[in-house]
C-alpha cells in the first residue's frame, strides 16, 4: 500500500509514547519489502490484512532494538508484529 510506511511510522510513534525514546527516532526509520506478500488473517471474527515475508528494516539502532523486543505495529500483544533478524 502506498500509505503503509506513513501509517506504520504513526503507529510506532504511538508505541514509543510509553518508552524512553524520543519520537524523532522514527524519522529515519524505513522498511522495504524484499520478498513479501499480503495475507488475510481471521482474528476474533474479523479479517485483518497482514504482511509476511522478508523485509529490510533500517533506522536508529535504539529504535530497531526496541522494536525487536516489543514488536512492530498494532496487536503486538496478540502475537502480531514479531520479526527475527536474518
Amino acid at each position: 500500500s502506498d500509505n503503509f510506511l506513513k501509517q506504520l511510522k504513526n503507529n510506532i510513534k504511538e508505541q514509543l509514547k510509553i518508552s524512553n525514546l524520543p519520537l524523532e527516532v522514527v524519522d529515519d526509520f524505513n522498511i522495504e519489502a524484499v520478498q513479501a506478500k499480503k495475507v488475510i488473517v481471521k482474528f476474533y471474527e474479523k479479517k485483518i490484512e497482514t504482511s509476511t515475508g522478508i523485509f529490510r528494516i533500517t533506522g536508529n539502532k535504539q529504535l530497531l532494538n526496541y522494536l525487536y523486543q516489543a514488536g512492530i505495529g498494532s496487536k503486538r500483544s496478540s502475537g502480531f508484529g514479531m520479526f527475527k533478524i536474518l
